[in-house]
């Protein structure tokens, strides 16, 4: 029996400014797969730049993204570096650059903070730049972004069996609680500090319940919701707009 080890390359460098590595900066690493006809980015792998700024991920020949995330705490805006082919060990640099911030909070339509969700940002001109950032608990978010325009929209990150709502009745009281779906695209033009504030629109409660073919329920089902009509915007039709609920013991879901 012969046994044949796929070829692994280095993708590889540095993340610098005025000539200094940075350390502490997240590379995020992804590469390209189809997904209902539509080419989409999968999440690999992330670590933080090193001492010098340096990293290094082993990868296979083929086709990569690198998300490059300052620390929260610099006001360096985010790059992406889109369609990386790798073919052999491949070593590059990053420069980062002061950008500005953009900030504020998510609510629903009572003006209540809206967590457990995500900002989606994608760049129309002239970065082609795409970021997810995590809402805090309390609804607010904070980017650094460079000049220009972006699509930003906002995405529900849903429940999941394995991460179940356990916030307290009063906590439910000021939040959003159940999953929402939301596939409203705004646009941000972003030439100096911005704090813009999100709302989202009064949205209709949609629920059922999963069952066997004895009509028994069914605990623990992912109930997958997106819509059936395409964006009419090129760049924000590539967002992943959709939301996800689990089934509870009777197998029933809600979402809005």
């Amino acid at each position: 029996m012969t046994i044949t080890r796929e070829v692994s390359f280095n993708l590889s460098g540095a993340v610098t400014s005025m000539g200094l590595g940075v350390t502490g900066t997240n590379m995020r690493l992804y590469d390209y797969e189809y997904s209902n006809g539509t080419l989409v980015k999968r999440f690999l792998i992330e670590q933080s730049t090193a001492q010098k700024g340096v990293f290094n991920f082993d990868v296979r020949k083929g086709i990569y993204c690198l998300d490059v995330v300052p620390g929260d705490n610099t006001r360096f805006s985010r790059q992406s570096l889109e369609t990386i082919k790798v073919t052999d060990n491949t070593t590059f640099s990053i420069i980062l650059k002061s950008g500005h911030i953009l900030a504020g909070i998510v609510k629903d339509h009572q003006g209540r903070a809206v967590g457990n969700a995500e900002i989606l940002i994608f760049g129309i001109e002239p970065h082609v730049l795409r970021v997810a950032q995590d809402v805090s608990a309390d609804g607010s978010y904070s980017i650094g972004l460079p000049d220009g325009r972006y699509y930003v929209c906002y995405k529900n990150h849903g429940e999941t069996p394995a991460s179940p709502n356990k916030r307290t009745a009063n906590e439910r009281a000021d939040k959003l609680d159940k999953p929402f779906f939301c596939p409203i695209v705004e646009v941000v033009e972003l030439y100096g500090d911005l704090t813009k504030d999100f709302k989202l629109p009064q949205m209709l409660k949609f629920q059922g319940v999963a069952t066997n073919k004895a009509g028994h329920p069914i605990t623990g089902v992912t109930v997958t919701i997106e819509s059936t009509e395409k964006l009419d915007k090129v760049f924000a039709g590539q967002l992943p707009l959709s939301v996800h609920c689990v089934t509870g013991k009777d197998g029933k879901f809600t979402s809005f």
